[in-house]
């Protein structure tokens, strides 16, 4: 089995140069087939988590199964094996004190396999901004069903803002009923830049 590891980024290289060769190392140990994709954002509109995440997974090739990971969330003691479900990993996370947060968290490290990714449709394209867009995933993920395992993280400092996006969570009311309004299926985008460095590294800069 083949997984695609999804890195959404923007402007956090001192992260990301640090996550690429730690977990190209866990994966390593593991076994495990694996292929990283770096989705950046240009500049000039908000970060949009959910698309980039969209945009890696739709311009994936030849996986099986998929691990959306925050570049900030470092592996302590993680599984990235192959899961037939949507799986959340970030269970134990530094930042969170190594416990969950709340209840229905579901962000920060995901896997998935390609037909539960389909049939929810992704991840919502609206949620510009911090905030929200796991809440999201989080209930479409109850309409397919799905598990935890057990994941330990640590993270590194960075501003964080946690104040409420107003916006996002009026959307995010307004729409709980249906998952066909935003997701895969309509997911605009253009592909800017894409460059290969080599069998398992490549970064995508795009447009939204």
């Amino acid at each position: 089995m083949k997984l695609e590891v999804i890195i959404p980024y923007r402007d956090r290289q001192e992260h990301l140069s640090k996550q690429v060769p730690h977990l190209w190392k866990v994966l390593t140990d593991q076994g495990i087939d694996f292929h990283i994709t770096v989705v950046e954002q240009e500049a000039g509109k908000k970060f949009n988590l959910g698309m980039m995440r969209n945009i890696g997974f739709l311009e994936s090739e030849g996986a099986d199964y998929f691990c959306f990971h925050d570049v900030d969330m470092y592996a302590e003691d993680v599984d990235y094996s192959y899961t037939d479900m949507p799986t959340h990993l970030a269970y134990a996370c530094e930042q969170f004190n190594y416990k969950l947060p709340y209840r229905t968290y579901f962000g920060g490290v995901t896997l998935f396999d390609k037909e539960s990714y389909k049939k929810i449709n992704g991840h919502a394209n609206w949620y510009w901004g911090w905030g929200v867009e796991d809440d999201d995933l989080y209930w479409r993920c109850t309409l397919v069903g799905f598990k935890r395992r057990y994941g330990r993280f640590w993270s590194d400092e960075h501003e964080r803002n946690y104040s409420t996006n107003k916006t996002n969570h009026n959307k995010f009311r307004a729409n709980l009923e249906t998952t066909e309004e935003s997701g895969l299926h309509n997911c605009e985008y253009t592909v800017i830049k894409a460059e290969r460095f080599n069998e398992r590294l490549r970064t995508i800069l795009v447009s939204i």
